[in-house]
């Protein structure tokens, strides 16, 4: 080990601050895959929620949260993982424990970082680090260390400043007080069918509402999958619907399905993926009349109607993709 060091690692420019963080990481470890690929392993590509009245909603919350790591089994490289949970359902560490956690993490970070490879945090800031504006809320890469002043080198997002942070001194800014670095551990082996097997079948899943209860997921919607589509449909039709709202759905939306496309080719599923495709030219029109509507601060009458029958168009062929991925399943 160096005193320090830190790599000219950036985080992706893609949706999500897992997979910004997921993206870079798989590359330096010689297992780069696209992020269309990404995309469909995890569910980014497929999943879809609403709120009543259209309101906001954090589209990736519940995969980056919760279910990616039904997944890692599916990536092409393997991490250990250090946890732990301060103010949640299950037993916290002694002070101890969690010291002699964060002090093993240390060295697995310092370790990959010596190897070319960062690891992966979440909340990677002091409470006074968040406090005074540091952007370092979910996932973070770990580029770098410093062995004088024990302090990593993070960084979020690819157009944000990186910062130092004390090893000890992260996990403690949401709620739950979660503490976890997810380190690199080695190349595994990709068992293309189950990849394909779970990807099609969360797909579907989200598609009919039963990837999880909207009500209780870890951040809970009122919509998820085909639902989704007609609640927002619902709150633009009544006329309250946000436009800013709007344009941030549709915009995920089309950016969703559009990896689902790619994914979908490369799966050699061409059917599906031209529904998803017709869906992408939908969500695009879309979009163009949310952003208009959102640049002067709301819907007209005429845009509405507009914008609910491209959204008509959309779920149409969202219906029809989804056909063609429950028979591909069989």
């Amino acid at each position: 080990m160096s005193e320090s060091r830190v790599l000219e690692i950036l985080p992706a420019s893609t949706r999500g601050t897992l997979m910004t963080a997921l993206l870079p990481t798989l590359e330096a470890s010689g297992v780069a895959r696209s992020e269309a690929w990404l995309a469909g392993v995890l569910g980014h590509a497929f999943t879809f929620s609403m709120a009543r009245g259209g309101g906001e909603v954090w589209q990736l919350a519940n995969i980056e949260w919760c279910f990616f790591f039904r997944e890692l089994d599916v990536l092409p490289l393997r991490f250990v993982s250090f946890d732990a949970v301060l103010r949640g359902g299950r037993p916290a560490p002694t002070p101890e424990q969690l010291r002699d956690m964060k002090e093993t993490t240390w060295t697995k970070v310092v370790e990959g970082i010596d190897r070319g490879i960062p690891s992966i945090a979440w909340g990677a800031m002091t409470l006074e680090q968040r406090d005074s504006g540091i952007p370092g809320f979910e996932w973070s890469l770990l580029v770098g260390y410093d062995a004088r002043n024990r302090t990593y080198k993070a960084r979020h997002l690819p157009h944000e400043p990186s910062w130092d942070v004390p090893f000890d001194g992260f996990g403690y800014c949401d709620p739950v007080q979660w503490y976890h670095v997810m380190t690199p551990a080695g190349e595994q082996a990709v068992d293309g069918a189950l990849m394909r097997k779970r990807a099609l079948g969360q797909a579907v899943e989200y598609a009919e509402g039963k990837r999880f209860d909207p009500p209780s997921g870890c951040n809970p919607v009122d919509a998820i999958g085909i639902s989704a589509y007609e609640l927002w449909k619902e709150a633009l039709l009544r006329e309250n619907a946000n436009a800013r709202n709007a344009l941030g759905h549709a915009s995920y939306l089309g950016w969703a399905r559009k990896q689902a496309a790619s994914f979908l080719r490369d799966l050699s599923l061409s059917e599906a993926a031209e529904h998803y495709e017709t869906e992408v030219e939908a969500l695009r029109r879309l979009e163009e009349v949310c952003r208009g509507a959102s640049a002067r601060g709301g819907f007209q009458a005429a845009e509405i109607w507009e914008a609910a029958r491209f959204l008509d168009d959309a779920l149409l062929a969202e219906r029809k993709a989804i056909q063609r991925l429950s028979a591909a399943q069989r």
